[in-house]
């Protein structure tokens, strides 16, 4: 990797965490990381081989998996708490990244 943006790659990944629980903007991020939006989306693309939407969805996706396993609570709260504005935009990424429902993958827990 480019030395020159591994440091700026570190914070990025740092800021996504940190923002696991909300919306997170592509203007937002290229802000923290003094590129513009479409220069740091090439440079992370080449960099871990996923657009930053991408990777940042697939972030909070697989963190909601500990309250989706470790409690009853309702998927529309878990879809709020990463961020997600409504329960259908939260069901139709989860699907999308493995293959079945919140609701089913509950239901068929490990």
């Amino acid at each position: 990797m480019d030395e020159r943006y591994a440091e700026t790659l570190e914070r990025l990944v740092d800021k996504i965490e940190r923002s696991l629980d909300r919306p997170l903007s592509l203007d937002e991020i290229s802000r923290e990381a003094g590129l513009s939006k479409y220069y740091l989306h090439r440079v992370f693309r080449a960099i871990t081989g996923l657009p930053l939407a991408e990777s940042v969805r697939r972030r909070k996706i697989s963190e909601s998996l500990k309250p989706l396993f470790g409690s009853d609570r309702p998927i529309i709260d878990i879809a709020l708490d990463y961020g997600f504005s409504f329960e259908q935009s939260y069901i139709r990424a989860f699907r999308a990244r493995y293959g079945m429902s919140p609701g089913q993958c509950r239901d068929e827990r490990p």
